[in-house]
């Protein structure tokens, strides 16, 4: 499997996941400017970014979340908001697929 196909299946688990949780997916692949959100979501209360990470291995778990990667993420996700307000509270989570089911989830990831 090529990585593009790794990623778009990573991103169906992680929807399945998500409405397995009481999540409604809103949108997947939100891009602006160049930047990405990998799906966005929602349940009574929140309004959730997810960023989807489907590795083949996981060594550092955390090497994969950097900061920068968590600014862009949380930039893109503020100009996600100014256009299309809401009152739910914003929450970022990070989701990680590997050998075709959710691993680790990470929830409220800000990064520094």
């Amino acid at each position: 499997m090529n990585k593009r196909m790794q990623w778009a299946a990573g991103e169906s688990i992680a929807c399945d996941r998500l409405r397995q949780h009481w999540r409604e997916i809103l949108q997947r692949n939100f891009t602006i400017r160049g930047w990405e959100l990998d799906i966005l979501a929602q349940n009574n209360e929140i309004l959730l970014c997810v960023e989807v990470k489907a590795v083949s291995y996981i060594d550092d778990i955390m090497s994969y979340i950097t900061d920068k990667k968590m600014m862009r993420v949380r930039r893109t996700f503020q100009t996600y908001l100014r256009k299309y307000p809401s009152t739910k509270q914003p929450r970022i989570d990070v989701i990680f697929v590997q050998g075709g089911k959710v691993r680790e989830v990470y929830e409220n990831v800000t990064g520094t």
